[in-house]
């Protein structure tokens, strides 16, 4: 009889996202508002880039974190809109997209059984990539009365002696939150305090509606040494499927991440990071539109949830989804199972963000507004005909 599989990878629970997306994908007729993926096409420029890498035969390997031209660009970005001063030498390390940036980092800092302090409701993807590297979880609910923001009270009570790092999403996956600026800076006085690491995911920071765009990095040299920065480029450029993102992290940490580059994916395609190199350094037009339609079809969703019964929600100041709360006497992955298969809705239950997202669900407004109509009229005629 051959061994037991890998622990690790058994006991890691499979994305929430991806369960509702499968049983989604069962109904050809289905408004599906499970995934951020933008409906736009990459923009031409983007592409015709691509295609001059492949006539000139750029198609080979690159450095391990990825041509200096791209990591250049990168650094000229956060000096240009943020103040922030990057090495492309030593501080920025080219991924495949922002989740390879998390696992790439989070690698560098954690040994088994270190913790992980991480906001709920959050991205499914730090909790998977901590439990994969033996990592403790150590959730810290927030409320939306709260804005879905964490207290230095619940920081204190839920850290240990094997706290080594806190999680930051702002603009924020599932919520739509963001952190205002004088709570970035009590994050950071937290972590610098407790000698912790930060890892700031702002993937979101160009879909902002509400208030400034506050980067960790530009909270001053001692916050930049403690963070870790992911972004990519799959929300902003349309560019999901082109598998670009990037960590900016201290010198160190960077030399460290970089060596599971060597022995798992070697660089990043080296024509997507073509691709990349004209998205940052060419025309921004794309990027205000894009922003201003998803601006426009959260104020719809929000406009059509506040007048559904049973439903509580907040207008999302940032990223692309909106997270009401659903009251009608069921859990959340009950009641999307329910919607999918009485009116062909599909939407993440908020359980699959963590303990903080129950009695909530993911709607996301990636999707055209052909089909936001379509599932919110779906969900509508749920709740008008479903009692608590």
């Amino acid at each position: 009889m051959l061994k037991p599989l890998s622990r690790r990878l058994t006991s890691i629970k499979p994305s929430g996202i991806r369960e509702l997306f499968e049983i989604a994908s069962k109904y050809p007729d289905v408004a599906n508002l499970t995934l951020g993926e933008p409906d736009a096409d990459t923009p031409e420029y983007i592409k015709r880039a691509a295609c001059k890498a492949l006539d000139v035969g750029f198609t080979h390997y690159t450095t391990n974190l990825g041509i200096l031209e791209l990591r250049n660009a990168i650094a000229r970005k956060y000096e240009r809109e943020y103040g922030v001063d990057v090495s492309p030498e030593s501080e920025i390390f080219v991924t495949q997209g922002g989740t390879q940036a998390i696992l790439v980092g989070l690698t560098a800092l954690l040994e088994e059984g270190d913790e992980v302090l991480i906001p709920t409701p959050a991205f499914v993807g730090y909790a998977g990539v901590a439990t994969l590297l033996g990592a403790r979880i150590v959730e810290v609910e927030t409320v939306m009365e709260d804005g879905f923001t964490p207290t230095r009270e619940a920081l204190e009570k839920s850290m240990t002696d094997r706290t080594k790092v806190i999680v930051v999403n702002s603009p924020s996956n599932p919520t739509g939150s963001m952190y205002e600026r004088h709570t970035l800076e009590e994050v950071a006085d937290f972590a610098l305090e407790h000698d912790l690491y930060i890892l700031s995911d702002e993937v979101y920071e160009k879909f902002v509606f509400d208030g400034e765009m506050v980067s960790m990095l530009s909270l001053g040299e001692d916050v930049k040494r403690h963070t870790l920065l992911v972004n990519s480029l799959s929300k902003t450029y349309a560019m999901t499927g082109w598998r670009i993102g990037y960590l900016i992290a201290p010198e160190e940490v960077i030399s460290t991440a970089v060596r599971y580059q060597m022995y798992d994916g070697v660089c990043p395609s080296s024509i997507a990071q073509k691709a990349a190199l004209a998205a940052l350094e060419g025309p921004q037009d794309f990027v205000k539109s894009y922003t201003s339609e998803i601006k426009g079809r959260v104020e719809y969703a929000h406009r059509m949830l506040s007048s559904m019964p049973h439903v509580n929600v907040v207008k999302p100041r940032g990223a692309f989804y909106i997270f009401p709360r659903i009251d009608v006497g069921m859990s959340s992955v009950e009641l999307c199972k329910k919607v999918i298969e009485e009116e062909r809705v599909a939407m993440v239950p908020g359980s699959a963000f963590g303990k903080g997202g129950e009695d909530h669900v993911r709607i996301s407004l990636a999707a055209s507004m052909e089909i936001i109509e379509r599932g919110l009229n779906g969900l509508q005629h749920f709740l008008t005909k479903t009692k608590r």
